[in-house]
């Protein structure tokens, strides 16, 4: 896989773009680089590491839930050291005495009182006793109620799945509920 990172100076790279532009061509790697190999100093470096490319809602969703794993989770944060991030301090999150929490990533200021398997919760979502939230992708201050049943679905920010819904999708095609949407 090609990590589509490059380093050209500017002044390279105008021109180039102005060419392949006045000649009706937008293909960067094969209208670009590979029509001007024989003129270009390029070189290549391998990367070992974990690479993903998201272009697309199914990429988002299988990417992230690679993030379970952790030996990937290890190789993207902790590998060549941390990542630092700007803090939101929030309360620990806080699980109720009947709440099941298998495989998944818990931020801050969540709430779970229900099932979670194969998820990652983002700061302040709350999933209420009962409700189950199997391989999903839970945004911001979303709320999951009572006997709610939850797979396969990504939830944007603030959004409410009441009592005893239930969306199932397909692990190659999450369903995907957008902002502020109640359910």
């Amino acid at each position: 896989m090609i990590m589509e990172m490059y380093i050209i100076e500017k002044d390279l790279l105008e021109y180039l773009v102005e060419e392949c532009a006045s000649r009706g061509r937008t293909d960067f790697i094969k209208d670009i680089l590979i029509d001007n190999l024989q003129d270009l100093r390029i070189y290549g470096y391998e990367f070992k590491g974990y690479v993903a490319s998201i272009r697309t809602i199914n990429a988002y969703f299988k990417h992230s839930m690679d993030l379970l794993d952790w030996d990937i989770r290890n190789d993207l944060f902790f590998k060549n050291g941390p990542i630092h991030t700007k803090v939101k301090d929030e309360v620990p999150a806080k699980y109720g005495v009947d709440a099941v929490a298998k495989n998944s990533l818990v931020a801050d200021g969540c709430i779970v009182e229900g099932t979670i398997e194969n998820c990652i919760l983002f700061r302040g979502v709350r999933i209420a006793k009962g409700a189950v939230v199997r391989n999903s992708i839970i945004m911001q201050k979303c709320e999951v109620q009572e006997q709610a049943l939850i797979e396969n679905v990504i939830l944007d920010k603030d959004v409410i799945v009441r009592r005893g819904k239930r969306l199932i999708g397909q692990d190659s095609y999450p369903i995907v509920i957008g902002k502020k949407i109640i359910i």
